[in-house]
């Protein structure tokens, strides 16, 4: 997206409560709210994309209260489910400044000259002063410059780096990254000291290891939110694999974030790229776009 755009979305963003909870699985009722928007039985949504989210254990329990076999987003909404962490949430620019080149874009890994919007999902701040106490002056060292990630008063548990267009109501999510639990955990496996590994894996016992298996889920569930509640976007691609590496240049990102979530998600394979980028008239993009093995996830909620 240009500036313009950009400057329009974080606008929009900033009128909205900057705080997200969330429980494990809760993306599950999240979609099946967004299924059931104008109302929908149970049958239909077996025979829909969204059939995979009735094995999932909230939204079992959740049927077997609601006791009906016809469902609206109002009976979803009604349903309580405690948050086991309520993330703030936080939100920049990727690149923080376009390069002078003409084609210096391309090694900021977007699929297109411009920016990207990232959505920050930090951790609570009684989690940080909590690390800052375990940790104390070793908690510099995890810090990651040169991405977009926060290390101030927040610390970031994860980001989403999104490309999206307002007029035809459609997003990209270009990566899902943590760089927070990475760099946990090498430090409590790879300090050439045993006082500093025992530091940094107390801490991650104490505070990170639930974390770190749900971190992907979170912060998938925050962007799809924030597109969809805050910015009316009912259309929702996400790179596939092999796509991402192609028209993000990209090395080789960890395959399940590219594969099994996306398909958590409900997610359906598709060879129709975002409008936006069919538009694009850098021939860069177009020469990606014209491989016929590219493929896409979508989500149309």
């Amino acid at each position: 997206m240009d500036f313009n755009t950009f400057f329009d979305v974080f606008s929009l963003l900033g009128r909205w409560e900057k705080t997200f909870p969330y429980h494990k699985d809760r993306y599950a009722l999240m979609l099946l709210e967004y299924a059931a928007q104008d109302g929908i039985s149970i049958a239909e949504l077996k025979r829909g994309p969204f059939a995979r989210l009735l094995s999932k254990p909230l939204v079992r329990d959740f049927l077997g209260r609601h006791g009906s076999s016809h469902v609206h987003a109002d009976d979803v909404r009604a349903f309580e489910v405690p948050a086991t962490t309520r993330f703030r949430v936080s939100f920049t620019r990727w690149p923080d400044e376009m390069p002078e080149e003409k084609e210096a874009w391309q090694w900021e890994q977007i699929s297109r000259p411009g920016f990207n919007l990232v959505l920050q999902l930090n951790f609570p701040l009684k989690h940080n002063h909590r690390a800052r106490r375990l940790l104390r002056h070793r908690l510099g060292d995890a810090y990651m410059s040169g991405h977009p990630a926060r290390f101030d008063r927040e610390i970031s548990m994860a980001w989403a780096r999104i490309d999206l267009d307002l007029d035809h109501g459609q997003a990209l999510i270009e990566e899902l990254q943590t760089d927070w639990i990475r760099e946990v955990l090498f430090w409590a496996e790879c300090s050439d000291y045993e006082h500093v590994r025992h530091a940094w894996k107390r801490y991650f016992q104490e505070q990170l290891e639930q974390h770190a298996r749900t971190w992907a889920e979170a912060m998938l569930s925050a962007a799809i939110t924030y597109l969809a509640r805050h910015l009316g976007i009912r259309d929702i691609w996400y790179h596939t694999f092999d796509g991402g590496r192609l028209m993000k240049r990209m090395g080789f990102p960890p395959r399940s974030l590219y594969t099994s979530l996306p398909k958590r998600f409900c997610f359906q394979e598709t060879r129709h790229a975002p409008h936006f980028l069919r538009r694009e008239r850098n021939a860069e993009v177009q020469k990606a776009l014209g491989t016929k093995s590219l493929r896409w996830h979508v989500l149309r909620l």
